[in-house]
């Protein structure tokens, strides 16, 4: 059998070349490359970690012809673009040199049930939120974790995802939604990740129906009724096929058990000890982003208070936590602390290849509002002028001062609650608002949105 490498697969990080093919993967995603880059992508990885001479890549990668050396920093720039800017090193004047580690396997081997990405971080749950969406998922075929944006989501489904992957013969298989601009790019995306030919919805329910798999749909609100019919149609068509689905709203799909994914604990007080702090989810999820950054850097009696204040000024929001952890290598706690009068714009991610709709805050609360329709926009922006919170009463009060149809204010509040950006605490039977969506909303006020 022929072993040259045009007969291997290349295995790095969450990507994976197809020499044979000529296929990039990301996340078991096919990803656009051209062909000169993806050359030179191959010619680097079959020699991962030593340094390849720039004529040696010119003779190869543009063989028999004469070329401009400077194609070549054209090309390796379009790569570090699309496998992140540390994949290749540029030694000056000699060549590059490709620096993730490359497992090999023969083309004929079987792929891995499965694209799970490795975490690269550890989970924060303390609240055993795994385990209960384990739970849920042997109990029934679908699953969509709801919640606000930012709340961390999508690293439960994922962490869920591989926790219960052994459950499936075939397999677990992760599709990040937002990348699909609507229906036929969902339906494109969904067959590229499970390497079917035929992208329609019936060759992905025929292709289902054989396998005992979980379908983990990530970011689903944007298509979420495309998602929910598709949804429907594979779960009918497998009686052994699992959906576990993220959404800032429920699918509305027969048979769906929803998980709320509330923000994490923050501390009660400011004042706490380093020791108590240590064991409040929220200043955990802070230190672990923060040592990763800065290692070396720890919970101390000195920045306990503003570390807590961050923890508290975010809400527990792990989106918020993660964007602000990594100022410590160039700011204090207490320098981060009091820059958070802004934190829509200020806190921003310090991980280039992260989603755009979770670069920044205000990004992520752009793709919850934007989709809005323009009553629920308004009712939204009333809703942020409120106390920190209210009952049904007060609400229809100020939604329709005194006048209008409050049947339709009530349906309008609703909706809200569904889209996860009001929450209801049965317990006390009022209504709450994260600071970070008000402060959102009153911006857009302010900025000329009508009230």
């Amino acid at each position: 059998m022929d072993k040259s490498p045009r007969h291997e697969r290349f295995r790095f990080g969450r990507f994976e070349v197809q020499p044979r093919e000529r296929r990039l993967l990301a996340d078991g995603t096919v990803t656009p490359i051209t062909p000169r880059a993806f050359d030179l992508l191959v010619v680097l990885i079959e020699r991962a970690g030593e340094l390849v001479e720039k004529d040696e890549l010119l003779d190869r990668v543009w063989s028999g012809l004469v070329v401009e050396e400077s194609n070549l920093p054209v090309q390796v720039s379009t790569l570090r673009r699309l496998l992140g800017p540390r994949s290749i090193a540029t030694v000056p004047g000699r060549g590059y040199r490709f620096m993730p580690e490359v497992a090999v396997t023969a083309a004929g081997e079987p792929a891995p049930a499965g694209n799970l990405p490795e975490p690269i971080t550890p989970m924060v749950d303390s609240r055993g939120m795994v385990d209960r969406c384990v739970a849920a998922l042997r109990a029934t075929q679908l699953i969509t974790l709801t919640g606000p944006g930012g709340v961390g989501k999508s690293r439960l489904l994922l962490e869920t995802a591989r926790a219960c992957s052994d459950d499936y013969r075939d397999g677990a298989w992760a599709v990040d939604v937002s990348t699909a601009p609507d229906l036929p790019g969902l339906e494109q995306l969904v067959a590229n990740v499970l390497c079917i030919a035929d992208a329609s919805r019936t060759g992905i329910a025929t292709h289902v129906a054989r396998r005992c798999m979980l379908l983990a749909l990530d970011n689903c609100e944007h298509l979420v009724q495309d998602v929910a019919d598709l949804a429907d149609r594979l779960l009918r068509a497998s009686p052994r096929l699992a959906v576990l689905a993220s959404s800032r709203e429920r699918l509305r799909v027969a048979g769906e058990r929803l998980v709320y994914v509330a923000p994490l604990p923050v501390p009660e007080v400011e004042s706490a000890t380093p020791e108590a702090l240590a064991n409040v989810d929220s200043v955990r999820l802070f230190m672990s982003h923060a040592a990763a950054a800065l290692p070396g850097f720890a919970l101390t009696a000195t920045n306990a208070a503003p570390i807590a204040h961050i923890c508290r000024e975010l809400e527990g929001l792990p989106l918020a936590l993660v964007h602000a952890a990594p100022l410590v290598r160039a700011m204090s706690p207490l320098q981060i602390a009091e820059h958070l009068s802004d934190p829509l714009d200020f806190l921003k991610a310090a991980d280039p290849t992260v989603a755009p709709h979770q670069r920044t805050l205000r990004a992520s609360l752009d793709w919850s509002y934007e989709p809005l329709a323009p009553e629920e926009r308004a009712c939204l922006r009333r809703l942020a002028c409120l106390p920190c919170a209210w009952t049904l009463e007060a609400a229809l009060a100020a939604l329709t001062g005194g006048a209008g149809n409050e049947s339709d204010w009530v349906t309008l509040h609703g909706r809200l609650v569904e889209k996860s950006l009001v929450t209801f605490d049965s317990d006390t039977g009022r209504y709450r608002m994260l600071g970070l969506v008000r402060r959102h909303a009153r911006e857009r006020m302010d900025a000329g949105d009508a009230p």
